[in-house]
């Protein structure tokens, strides 16, 4: 069963203590407010911490020839990749390899052909050499930063149906229109409603019939065959950068709770009450940390001759 937004109040409002009206301050408008900014400045780097992968997302971009220079995405947190590939045509992949931006200044700038090296430079990936054609694509891995949190009913929201015409464009039917903007085009976002509510997608463009709420994915963030399965009925389409469900893990529902309970009172004056709930969110915190990792309990093997040599032995086409 999805953490709503609505849920996730009740609990602040039952722990803190607060009105249940609209009075300054604990509104939901306010405590949204401050959840918001806790998720960014507590939890995020929690996430980010204990590189177990949560909040991994992809996002694709196509080649254009003669273009070295592309956008991190957006709602990477940090602006931050988590791996950098060269999804070719045939289905092959290269895993780019990454240089430091001095490095790069020996490469030969008018050299095209198929990248092998990227480098990083403010809030853009540069690749080398630049695409000679415009075939294949960038895959970038990354941490998604999740929307901005609303206390929206997501009834409306939920997928009811997922049809795929593979390798072109899919097809997801959600109860409703509001997903986006009815009869228009816009990006959106999916989520699971299952733990740990992560994202199957982000900001993946598509249009909306007002109708038949039938959502057509265009974007080539979605549209190959690989990603159908991840498409569930029972999970949500939002609007993109906009969420109802809290994107934790349920054993970190709890840490956040009670980091946005001690934010509003020590903006209320109430500083001794701050600091117990400061202190019990720390400790729920250790706990929380300890159950999420590792993801994996089983013993690693070391491979002998290494992955990439078996890969090349076998089935591997990559390079």
């Amino acid at each position: 069963m999805a953490y709503l937004v609505s849920d996730f109040l009740n609990l602040v409002r039952q722990y803190g203590m607060l009105p249940s009206t609209s009075s300054t301050g604990t509104a939901d408008a306010d405590i949204l407010a401050v959840a918001d900014e806790e998720l960014r400045t507590r939890i995020a780097p929690l996430i980010v911490a204990s590189r177990q992968e949560w909040w991994v997302a992809s996002s694709r971009v196509s080649l254009i020839a003669n273009c070295g220079t592309y956008k991190v995405p957006r709602r990477a947190v940090g602006g931050r990749i988590r791996e950098l590939q060269l999804k070719r045509a045939d289905g092959s992949v290269r895993n780019m390899k990454r240089i430091e931006l001095e490095e790069s200044y020996a490469l030969s700038q008018s050299l095209t052909g198929e990248p092998e090296l990227f480098w990083l430079k403010g809030d853009f990936v540069c690749v080398w050499p630049e695409p000679a054609t415009a075939s294949g694509y960038l895959q970038f891995d990354f941490l998604a930063r999740p929307g901005r949190l609303t206390s929206t009913s997501p009834t409306g929201y939920a997928i009811t149906a997922t049809a795929a015409s593979i390798g072109t464009t899919a097809t997801i039917t959600a109860a409703s229109a509001d997903a986006v903007t009815a009869s228009a085009s816009g990006y959106a976002d999916i989520v699971r409603a299952a733990s740990g509510f992560s994202y199957t997608a982000v900001d993946v463009y598509g249009s909306m019939h007002a109708t038949t709420h039938v959502f057509t994915v265009t974007d080539e963030n979605l549209a190959l065959p690989d990603d159908y399965p991840n498409l569930l009925v029972g999970d949500y389409i939002f609007p993109s950068d906009q969420c109802f469900i809290i994107p934790l893990p349920v054993e970190m529902h709890g840490v956040f709770v009670h980091y946005v309970v001690a934010s509003l009172k020590r903006q209320l004056g109430d500083m001794q009450s701050a600091d117990v709930f400061e202190k019990t969110a720390q400790r729920m915190s250790a706990d929380a940390l300890q159950t999420l990792e590792p993801r994996v309990d089983g013993e690693p093997r070391r491979l002998r001759g290494g992955l990439l040599w078996r890969m090349r032995k076998s089935w591997w086409t990559g390079y």
